[in-house]
């Protein structure tokens, strides 16, 4: 049976589970339901749903949970906008080992507000003055302190991954995330390189 079919009974499955199990099985499973209420897999996403299911989970330091509240606070859905928090969520996440946590810290550090000069789709000329008139010295080395904590938890996921330590679904998850992962950073860095050229 292909995942997309079986979504359905893995979150009823999931759901039941959330009733019965014990802690930190609920927190596996909440974590797991918000995952895929977060991306639908073949059905219509719930996002309120999710991140509703994603605070508790979050808050027992389940990696899903952490990572599916990561994405809620970016995009405001359920909890305030707070890109601070999503960065924490999703870096504990990402250093937890799971892929999904990775791709939401990396998308907190490219959208980092103190190294951009846009302004809510809009130049600001002042930052962009600003962030240009840094020493090349400086700049880099925001740059690299910035990108160093994001492959310190890169390294930590892929270090977990491959050491077995999660469950073949999640495994399967996994690579599904680090696909699109992989996908996503290669656009990206095509894209600067073409701006570059």
């Amino acid at each position: 049976m292909s995942l997309a079919r079986a979504a359905p009974l893995l979150a009823g499955t999931i759901a039941l589970a959330c009733h019965c199990g014990s802690a930190a099985a609920d927190a596996r499973s909440q974590g797991m339901l918000a995952l895929f209420h977060w991306h639908g897999f073949d059905l219509k996403p719930e996002r309120p749903a999710a991140c509703r299911l994603a605070l508790p989970a979050a808050a027992a330091s389940e990696s899903f949970g952490q990572a599916i509240l990561a994405r809620c606070h970016l995009a405001g859905i359920e909890v305030e906008k707070d890109h601070a928090r999503a960065r924490a969520l999703s870096r504990a996440s990402a250093l937890a080992g799971n892929n999904e946590g990775s791709f939401v810290y990396y998308i907190t550090v490219l959208t980092d507000p103190a190294l951009s000069y846009m302004v809510e789709g809009k130049l600001d000329l002042a930052r962009y003055r600003a962030l240009a008139a840094r020493p090349v010295r400086r700049a880099i080395q925001d740059q690299q302190g910035t990108l160093g904590s994001y492959w310190e938890a890169i390294a930590a996921s892929l270090e977990r991954s491959s050491a077995g330590k999660g469950t073949p679904f999640r495994a399967l998850v996994s690579k599904q995330t680090s696909t699109a992962f992989s996908v996503a950073q290669c656009v990206i860095e095509s894209a600067s390189y073409s701006r570059s050229s």
